[in-house]
C-alpha cells in the first residue's frame, strides 16, 4: 500500500501535534452511517488500516494548511531581507566599478612603479561579498510563496544557490487546491477499503463530512466533480510517512 507522503517542513516552523482520536471522534457517526454500513462484515484489520490511513490524509492537510500561513505571515519579512540584500549587493557594484577606475589610473601614472599598489586582495573581497549578497538576495526571493511574488522576485527566485523545497499549492487561506488533493486522496482510499460496494452518494457525502471536520466548507456537488476528474498518481502523493 502506498503512503501519504509527509510535506518537508519548514526549518523553524514546529507543526502543533494532530489528535487522532479527538478527530475521529467528530468523525464516527460519518463513517458508521456512509461506509462501515452499507459495507456489512469487514476484518477489523482492515477497517484499522483505513483509519490509519484517514488520519494520516487529515494530519497532512492540517500540515500543508499550518505551513502554507507560516509562508503567507513571514514573506513581508522575506521581501524587506530581499530589499536590504539587493540594495547591499548594489553598493558593493559600485565600490567594485571605483576600485577598478582607481586600479586603471594607477597603472596609467608613471609616478607609481608597476605592482606598487595591489588592488587584487581588496577586490577579491568586494567580489566574495557581493556574492553573498546575491545568495541572500535570491534566497529571500525563493522563501517567498510563488503566488505572493513579484515579477523581479519571480526573477531571482530561480538564482538561489540553496536547494528549497516548498509547498506546491499557492500559499492562500483554506487553500483550494490543497482541499482538492484531500478529496483524490480519500477518494483513492476508500476505493480501496470499500471496493466498489458503497454508493457514490455515500462517499460524497462523507468526504464533505471529513473535510469539514478540517475547518473547510465544500458542497457535494464540488466533490463529486473534484472525484469524476481524479487523476491522482502515486507521484502525485505527498511525501510517505
Amino acid at each position: 500500500m502506498s503512503k501519504i507522503k509527509t510535506p518537508e517542513v519548514v526549518p523553524g516552523f514546529p507543526v502543533p501535534p494532530f489528535d487522532a482520536k479527538e478527530f475521529f471522534k467528530g468523525l464516527t457517526v460519518s463513517l458508521v452511517t456512509h461506509l462501515f454500513a452499507p459495507m456489512g462484515s469487514v476484518r477489523t484489520a482492515k477497517v484499522e488500516r483505513f483509519m490509519s490511513r484517514l488520519a494520516d490524509i487529515a494530519d497532512w492537510y492540517r500540515e500543508m494548511e499550518y505551513q502554507m500561513r507560516v509562508l503567507r505571515d513571514s514573506a513581508n519579512v522575506m521581501r524587506m531581507s530581499r530589499v536590504k540584500a539587493g540594495r547591499g549587493r548594489k553598493k558593493i557594484e559600485h565600490s567594485l566599478k571605483y576600485l577598478q577606475q582607481a586600479e586603471a589610473l594607477a597603472s596609467n601614472m608613471e609616478e607609481i612603479k608597476s605592482g606598487f599598489l595591489d588592488f587584487k586582495p581588496a577586490r577579491k573581497g568586494l567580489e566574495n561579498l557581493e556574492k553573498r549578497f546575491l545568495a541572500l538576495e535570491t534566497t529571500s526571493a525563493a522563501l517567498i510563496p510563488q503566488n505572493l511574488r513579484t515579477r523581479r522576485e519571480d526573477g531571482l527566485a530561480p538564482q538561489t544557490p540553496h536547494r528549497l523545497t516548498l509547498p506546491e499549492f499557492d500559499a492562500t487561506p483554506k487553500s483550494s487546491q490543497v482541499m482538492h488533493r484531500t478529496v483524490e486522496l480519500l477518494d483513492d482510499e476508500i476505493g480501496k477499503f470499500t471496493g466498489g460496494k458503497v454508493p457514490p452518494h455515500n462517499i460524497n457525502q462523507f468526504i464533505v463530512e471529513f473535510i469539514g471536520l478540517l475547518g473547510y466548507k465544500v458542497e457535494i456537488d464540488n466533490v463529486k466533480t473534484i472525484r469524476s476528474r481524479d487523476t491522482l498518481h502515486p507521484n502525485k502523493l505527498p511525501p510517505g510517512r
